[in-house]
């Protein structure tokens, strides 16, 4: 790659690729260095050299392109002056690698929410549907660059609705000439005609009949698109009756969408298009069963021997377009709550696809609903804070899911990854397992050594897991590489515990210490050894058994076999508070999210709550079985009990809202995804279970 030399650049990644615009692939070059994403076409267009900064990537989505997972689209922030680009590969295994090596670069990698996360949003009236459509639409890997994969939106107004396809690409798509003029979109009361009358118009809208561009609709350039039967030329798309003009009828079909009669029935189309209607006996049902190749499990092209049935395939695939990746395979809820905000319903205008310019999501006019790019509103981290609390306050209306057995002896840890894709569990069967929350299924069975596996946490980037073990050491385990990366030596006796709070690695162990390791999430990533150096040492009178470490990071708290809470400064490892919580082992304790109280619970069957200042009880309950493991928000508390159920908590005045059995025996460790409600909670029974919000 010339250009890169003359930059001096070593290369962490190179492989050859094609850059996906609406009407054409650009074959090239990519490479990946410690500070630049770069490709460089073969044809030197639109640019001789795409020159990306990873501190302007936004975001970064695994795509499938053609039914092969084999796409890579990358979001950059709104002031970067690099555009989007849409890569796709010629295998997954490179596609995978510059995922994970521009991953791990990333300080503002954006943690991409998964469909339940949305749903439950938009079921509370925090997003539009507008908003809701645009980010299933990016789960189930519809975008602007495909026109394969386009982003679809429903019927609104039964009358006059139709999709939209722009003349230039019409030109790409019918051989370099326009269609028939009968077959053109020409009346958006035709169209709908059509495709509600005839039985091979299946049409759907798409996020430009809601957007402020009215052009899509108009002739401006007076081309020449033929003269249909009656006589008339083709010109501007005739619009109903009670639309002034374009743009009013776009403003229309936008306050549509967010009425509370669609809002009402928008769960049903999502069945069809994204849901549990889209595959199977229930799409037979639905009378929604398409051409098999346009489902990726029926066009395997790499299967294909012949070239001339390769071609014909992959023409089909790219022509007739791609059923979306199935996201639900439950029925979707319905909407609860109107969308709050009264500002303008959706947030997002689209500019008109050129054929020689990549298509992207512009900020609407207007400062008070202007958002950032596609799938991504700068309010979410507000619109998150509040699913939290609602998350928090509706556990008592879990439902157990699943359950699934995938460990020989007790389940002792979890860690899910940020994505909420993928679930890590620690056993006494000494593996620590990989579990698709997507598919459900079983994916990597990892052994690290032949004693108990006590705790495992997922560090940010969702690159390394950490493992803590009863043969006294610590495992880093690459996910991308699939393998151990490196092994710290880190205690004298059997680890506890692992926990992992901005940037700090704490083991417990059966050696009566707790250590404090500073650890670099970026270099694990890069696959570096011996990046974790000791920063502190807190030493007890007994083996060490649950620990927490402060918001703030301020104080940590660790209990012990004995029973025993302390207190201490992380900064000077001085004990700043003691006392004997439990007359047996501390089992579990969490801090509030201020920072001012820890809540305990032991063997004896008691839970506590405990005034930090003051290392004092402030509440106390025995529990009818003791709890064993537990998560706080500061007022609600979800602990798994000996007797294998899930209790709900008011934390407040210690009395149970809620019980869930769940496992045979004691449930050992548990997981909340404050995001989008799920739960997942493993046990002595060697199962794991997940629960949803009902």
């Amino acid at each position: 790659m010339t250009c890169l030399r003359r930059c001096g650049t070593e290369a962490r990644m190179q492989c050859s690729a094609e850059m996906v615009l609406p009407l054409v692939t650009n074959p090239g070059l990519v490479c990946v260095t410690c500070h630049y994403l770069f490709f460089q076409p073969l044809s030197g267009f639109p640019e001789s050299m795409l020159k990306i900064p990873l501190q302007d990537v936004r975001r970064l989505y695994k795509r499938r392109h053609v039914l092969k997972p084999v796409g890579l689209e990358v979001f950059c922030t709104e002031s970067g002056l690099c555009s989007d680009i849409y890569l796709k590969f010629y295998n997954t295994k490179d596609r995978d690698e510059v995922y994970y090596l521009i991953a791990s670069c990333l300080d503002n990698h954006v943690t991409e929410h998964t469909a339940e996360s949305y749903t439950l949003q938009w079921q509370r009236g925090l997003i539009s549907n507008y908003d809701y459509l645009l980010h299933l639409n990016n789960l189930a890997d519809r975008s602007f660059n495909d026109l394969s994969q386009y982003p679809v939106f429903p019927w609104i107004i039964v009358d006059y609705a139709s999709p939209q396809l722009a003349p230039e690409h019409m030109l790409c798509i019918q051989n370099g000439r326009f269609d028939h003029a009968d077959r053109m979109f020409n009346s958006i009361a035709d169209t709908w005609n059509n495709c509600m009358d005839g039985v091979t118009d299946f049409k759907e809208l798409i996020p430009e009949f809601f957007g402020k561009d009215p052009s899509f609709l108009e002739n401006r350039f007076g081309l020449h698109l033929g003269v249909r039967q009656d006589g008339q030329p083709v010109q501007d798309v005739e619009l109903p009756p009670w639309a002034s003009d374009s743009a009013d009828y776009l403003k229309k079909q936008s306050e549509a969408l967010e009425s509370p009669f669609v809002s009402q029935r928008l769960h049903d189309w999502i069945d069809l298009i994204f849901g549990y209607k889209q595959r199977g006996d229930e799409a037979v049902k639905a009378h929604n069963v398409f051409h098999p190749l346009t489902y990726e499990e029926n066009a395997d092209l790499d299967r294909i021997g012949d070239a001339t049935h390769k071609i014909a395939v992959l023409t089909q695939i790219l022509e007739f377009g791609q059923t979306p990746k199935q996201l639900f395979t439950t029925p979707h809820p319905q909407r609860m709550t109107p969308f709050a905000n009264e500002c303008r319903p959706h947030s997002q205008r689209l500019s008109s696809v050129g054929s020689n310019s990549t298509p992207r999501a512009q900020s609407s006019e207007g400062p008070e609903c202007s958002k950032d790019d596609y799938g991504a509103s700068s309010s979410f981290e507000d619109l998150t804070e509040e699913t939290r609390v609602m998350v928090w306050s509706s556990l008592d209306r879990l439902q157990l899911s699943s359950q699934h057995k995938i460990h020989k002896e007790s389940v002792t840890a979890l860690s899910c990854s940020s994505s909420n894709s993928f679930l890590f569990s620690a056993s006494q069967d000494f593996t620590m397992k990989m579990f698709s929350m997507e598919s459900l299924f079983l994916q990597r069975s990892v052994s690290f050594s032949n004693m108990t596996l006590s705790s495992c946490v997922m560090l940010p980037g969702d690159v390394t897991v950490v493992c803590g073990s009863w043969d006294n050491n610590i495992y880093f385990y690459s996910v991308p590489f699939g393998r151990k990366q490196d092994t710290l030596m880190g205690h004298d006796d059997a680890i506890s515990r692992v926990y992992w709070h901005r940037g700090l690695l704490c083991t417990a162990s059966w050696d009566s210490t707790v250590k404090l390791w500073k650890c670099s999430a970026e270099r694990l990533a890069e696959q570096k050894r011996n990046v974790c150096e000791l920063q502190a040492e807190m030493e007890h009178d007994s083996g060490v058994t649950a620990v927490h470490m402060s918001p703030t990071c301020a104080a940590l708290a660790s209990g012990t076999k004995e029973g025993l809470l302390t207190i201490w400064d992380v900064e000077t490892q001085e004990v700043l508070r003691a006392l004997q919580a439990h007359a047996g082992t501390v089992r579990d304790t969490a801090f509030s999210p201020d920072g001012r109280h820890l809540l305990t619970c032991g063997d004896d069957g008691f839970l506590k709550v405990v005034d930090v200042r003051t290392a004092t009880m402030t509440a106390s309950c025995h529990a009818c079985t003791p709890q064993r493991c537990l998560v706080w928000n500061g007022s609600t508390a979800l602990a798994g009990s000996e007797n294998g159920e899930l209790v709900v908590w008011d934390s407040t005045m210690l009395r149970v809202l809620a019980r869930f059995s769940g496992h045979a025996g004691a449930i050992t460790c548990l997981e909340l995804n404050e995001v989008n409600g799920t739960v997942i909670t493993g046990g002595e029974d060697r199962s794991i279970s997940i629960w949803k919000l009902s």
